[in-house]
């Protein structure tokens, strides 16, 4: 617990950092719902669009971003067409370890972790400062 009282939420992103491997896709829009079956979602698209104006952010733009097992990373993109884009639409985080996803819900913490390394400086910023309010929240 004292280590975790010095912990900032970018020192938490760094350490949680090799959780996934990360892939960003380009999909055509309307595979998007088709492709969201097989992952269970975090980051801005595991958050409904009264939590996204909560934390002052609009859900705008349609993307997918979600964890799906390591060995089904290459199948989907067979299967759905996707092309690698380092801006894509689409965000595939490959886990080996699926334990902490068998309700099909990510870890709050994981989202809001993941909101933080988001390329979009108003998710990155608004999933640092829940990182940080959860680990304030843990420490006391």
């Amino acid at each position: 617990m004292h280590r975790l009282r010095r912990l900032t939420a970018e020192d938490l992103e760094h350490l949680a950092g090799g959780r996934a491997q990360v892939r960003r896709f380009r999909a055509r829009e309307s595979q998007l719902d088709d492709l969201g079956e097989y992952v269970v979602p975090t980051g801005g698209a595991a958050l409904s669009d009264a939590q996204l104006r909560q934390l002052g952010l609009t859900g705008a733009e349609r993307y997918l971003d979600g964890y799906v097992r390591l060995s089904e990373v290459e199948t989907l993109k067979e299967k759905y067409g996707l092309i690698e884009d380092p801006s894509g639409n689409v965000i595939l985080r490959g886990v080996s370890v699926e334990e902490a996803f068998e309700d099909g819900a990510t870890p709050v913490a994981a989202v809001f972790l993941d909101l933080a390394g988001s390329l979009n400086t108003r998710e990155s910023a608004a999933g640092l400062r829940e990182a940080s309010s959860l680990i304030a929240a843990v420490a006391a």
